[in-house]
């Protein structure tokens, strides 16, 4: 993460997440600069390496590190004969990061529960790639999975934390990934959606779920609430063809919107 004086276009501070990273654990969503109930004044990330950090915006200091899928087998070398590791290269956190709720001081998150495994080439394979068009070179040795094969099952979760120590406080095990966008409410309420295609209410305070609708097409988008005249409503973005990534395909994307009464 890069700090940046948005006069000059300079560079303030930095945050560095992740040390090594031959996982393609890349951060892809937004970090967001909160202050957390107990007053401090934090950058909170996440990646897909699977945790939620916490860092301190002023010293830099990382006060808590968070792990919202499973982390397995992360320190195993790569070689010819295979390492499975979790999370595998689709994370751990997407591209929508967690949501704060001042009300609540909890984050919440969606997270993906899908490992890789990835076996390295061997010595004559590069050689093997002429004439093969479009196909990315990464070192793996399977020509048609350049980042390795994902478990043949998967699943996700919601997870609140505590934004001032990273405690967890509950979770929903999603049946999918959860990758949509996260919204936490002023009226104490957590709207998500999963590859299923449902869209997700909770209680933000203990996670219970409150309503649940079938749009028909996985969601992977933006969810966000707003208000018109005194009138709230509920935007979903729907629809994520990905047959190749997540495994799915989906008709013409489309913005559901909902009226709360």
């Amino acid at each position: 993460m890069v700090g940046l004086n948005t006069h000059e276009g300079t560079l303030n501070t930095f945050y560095q997440l992740l040390e090594k990273d031959y996982h393609d654990w890349d951060v892809a969503a937004a970090p967001s600069l909160i202050t957390t109930g107990g007053g401090q004044h934090l950058v909170v990330a996440a990646g897909k390496d699977g945790h939620v950090y916490g860092t301190d915006r002023a010293s830099g200091r990382r006060i808590y590190a968070t792990a919202v899928s499973t982390i397995e087998n992360i320190d195993a070398p790569l070689t010819g004969k295979g390492a499975r590791f979790c999370p595998g290269v689709n994370g751990g956190i997407e591209w929508n990061g967690p949501s704060y709720s001042p009300r609540t001081n909890l984050l919440y998150v969606g997270s993906v529960d899908w490992c890789t495994t990835l076996a390295t080439h061997s010595a004559d394979q590069p050689g093997k790639l002429k004439g093969k068009e479009a196909l990315p070179w990464t070192g793996s040795n399977a020509l048609r999975a350049p980042f390795g094969a994902n478990d043949s099952t998967r699943r996700g979760w919601l997870t609140a934390l505590d934004a001032d120590n990273g405690t967890i406080k509950w979770r929903y095990a999603s049946p999918t990934p959860i990758i949509a966008g996260v919204t936490a409410t002023a009226g104490d309420v957590v709207f998500t959606g999963d590859l299923k295609g449902d869209i997700l209410a909770f209680d933000a305070k203990d996670g219970r779920e409150l309503w649940r609708y079938s749009a028909g097409e996985p969601i992977g988008g933006g969810v966000i609430t707003y208000q018109v005249g005194g009138t709230e409503y509920l935007a979903v973005a729907v629809g994520i063809n990905s047959p190749v990534g997540w495994k799915i395909e989906s008709p013409p994307a489309k913005v559901l919107v909902f009226k709360l009464r």
